[in-house]
């Protein structure tokens, strides 16, 4: 649980569910480049917006690029970007390739981690007040239980005899 890809799954549940980090989280593994994407039919992300003063804005990259490649791992989709910065933290620069206007073009970024999250602390809910379910168990009638094992004998889990049993004991003989 300690890889990558498990981080990068977590990270992204957590956020697809509108939940935030913890202050005081750090990114030491995760490489940002400051742009939005949208996957492009396998043959990469094509680059929705590009945040000013990122590390995509300073390099050149521009809204509509379709970006193919990070850190020498070819990108098809946006699975494949998670992949990409994680290569992309282990120098000071790293290259992409982009298409733009048919051409392909290698531009270099500079590595930046991710922020690291401040805010206020998380505030503890206070205890809940609910009462607690009670779950009522509610005998079956004598008519139900016959019913039961009837039903038991007919699909041959149990036998004539047990049957019989347990008809005895049900309707009082024993």
């Amino acid at each position: 649980m300690d890889g990558a890809h498990y981080h990068n799954n977590a990270m992204a549940l957590l956020t697809n569910l509108d939940g935030r980090y913890p202050p005081g989280t750090t990114f030491p593994n995760h490489a940002y480049f400051g742009n939005q994407f949208e996957n492009a039919d396998n043959a990469g992300v094509v680059i929705t917006s590009v945040e000013a003063r990122s590390p995509a804005d300073r390099a050149g990259m521009k809204s509509g690029d379709l970006l193919t490649r990070i850190a020498k791992e070819k990108i098809k989709h946006g699975g494949n970007l998670l992949d990409g910065m994680r290569h992309a933290v282990k120098a000071e620069t790293f290259d992409v390739e982009v298409m733009r206007a048919g051409a392909k073009m290698k531009l270099t970024l500079p590595r930046e981690y991710r922020a690291d999250i401040v805010g206020p602390a998380f505030v503890e809910a206070p205890p809940s007040e609910a009462p607690a379910l009670a779950q009522q168990i509610v005998p079956l009638s004598p008519a139900d239980e016959l019913a039961k094992f009837a039903k038991l004998k007919a699909d041959g889990v149990i036998t004539e005899e047990e049957f019989a049993s347990q008809k005895k004991r049900l309707l009082g003989g024993g």
